[in-house]
């Protein structure tokens, strides 16, 4: 069934709003770590805050995309949203470090899926000859809430308090709900017969996350030559190495290697990785410094984030 342009452009208004959500996410605790450290203590765990969240979103990426596949856009967008802001209300009323870094990775699965799948409905709402013009849409969205969340994020922490970063998603989240659920039943389903190639998926997540402990033991909790450092990298090496050579192989991979070596989509993507690398970085860590090294309130921090961003 092919949606009309009023339809057309309600299922892209609902899309943007839900990847507004997922990209405002990515900074707006940016400017509230020194004060979650201050409210619940546990400061040598905050960067898992930002970390569990990235983490767990990279690993549903891989999954929620092939699940709408087999189940339909809307069934499994909707699931992600009200995970997300299930985990956000976690996250609001969290009383300790560790179930606020859990609430965070939580609300990362919910998250990895807005950002794919908001993505994969203009595919099937749009013709592939408009698309580019809706990634430029999607493109200013994203760039619009990375600017907003430091901005915002400093606001509430400093005249509402650090729990409102997170109750903030409520409304934004349920607005993409109720915009898009409705028109979105009408989009073609196509149930397509597939299998989750569950080995694959642990194999990843246990890479990245040996991975990640190590590069978070060393030189703080360890020493760089220390064995169980030296085995977080050893262990993340064989597991990638496992997960990639079973990918090669696999009929029905959900990462292929054959993208990588595609002469358009491999530079792509590894410009892709390094450029999110490093907003990331420049995303998380001045904020954190701003506040505690030069002691500037959070409000003054969103605003320093500005030309940055």
């Amino acid at each position: 069934m092919t949606l009309s342009a009023s339809e057309t452009r309600i299922v892209i208004t609902g899309a943007m709003v839900v990847l507004f959500l997922a990209a405002l996410e990515q900074t707006i605790v940016a400017t509230a770590l020194p004060s979650i450290a201050n409210s619940l203590g546990g400061f040598d765990l905050l960067s898992w805050v930002v970390t569990i969240y990235l983490l767990t979103a990279t690993c549903a990426t891989l999954v929620l995309g092939k699940l709408s596949d087999m189940y339909g856009r809307r069934i499994v967008l909707n699931a992600c949203i009200v995970t997300f802001l299930a985990a956000s209300v976690l996250c609001a009323v969290a009383d300790s470090m560790i179930m606020l870094i859990a609430a965070r990775a939580l609300q990362g699965l919910g998250g990895g899926g807005l950002m794919t799948l908001s993505h994969a409905t203009v595919g099937d709402a749009v013709p592939p000859r408009e698309r580019g013009r809706y990634a430029g849409y999607f493109a200013t969205v994203w760039a619009t809430a990375s600017l907003l969340g430091p901005t915002l994020g400093g606001f509430l922490t400093e005249y509402a308090g650090w729990r409102w970063v997170f109750w903030i998603n409520l409304p934004i989240g349920l607005a993409g709900l109720l915009i898009t659920d409705r028109v979105m039943r009408r989009l073609p389903q196509q149930h397509r017969k597939s299998h989750i190639p569950y080995a694959d998926i642990a194999l990843f997540v246990a890479g990245s996350m040996s991975f990640m402990l190590a590069l978070t033991w060393g030189g703080s909790a360890f020493a760089w030559t220390d064995p169980r450092v030296l085995g977080g990298f050893a262990l993340s090496i064989v597991c990638s190495w496992m997960f990639f050579r079973r990918q090669g192989v696999s009929a029905q991979p959900i990462l292929p290697p054959g993208f990588l070596k595609d002469a358009v989509i491999g530079p792509t993507l590894v410009a892709a990785f390094l450029a999110f690398g490093v907003y990331i970085v420049m995303a998380v860590l001045p904020p954190t410094y701003f506040q505690l090294a030069l002691g500037a309130p959070a409000s003054q921090v969103g605003l320093l984030m500005i030309p940055l961003l």
